[in-house]
């Protein structure tokens, strides 16, 4: 199982629903991160060994370059905001914590 550390992009409501279902989850707000950058999100992830679920597209430009510079992350799970609704986001999410370890989500970009 991985735990999921959850930018502030992300409704802090999908932390509450993935904790009910026994997962992990740390959002930005509770590590005093709100208004901090992508950078910082993503290295706050890496400090946590969690797994980064974010809205925000710039996190797959910046996991590409991570790639092209032989940088490793703990992986992204990317849930576009208007594809589905807060329910299904928990669902999906929780799923994919449970069905994975940290060294398989290692450099991994999921999409929901």
């Amino acid at each position: 199982m991985i735990s999921v550390y959850l930018d502030e992009s992300v409704n802090p409501q999908i932390a509450v629903g993935l904790k009910a279902r026994g997962i992990q989850a740390i959002p930005a707000s509770e590590v005093g991160l709100l208004g901090a950058s992508d950078e910082e999100h993503v290295m706050q992830s890496a400090r946590l060994g969690a797994v980064l679920l974010t809205h925000d597209a710039d996190f797959l430009k910046i996991a590409d370059g991570m790639r092209r510079e032989g940088i490793s992350h703990p992986g992204i799970i990317y849930a576009h905001l208007r594809k589905y609704g807060l329910g299904i986001i928990v669902k999906k999410a929780a799923a994919i914590a449970r069905e994975n370890t940290p060294e398989s989500m290692t450099d991994q970009v999921i999409f929901l």
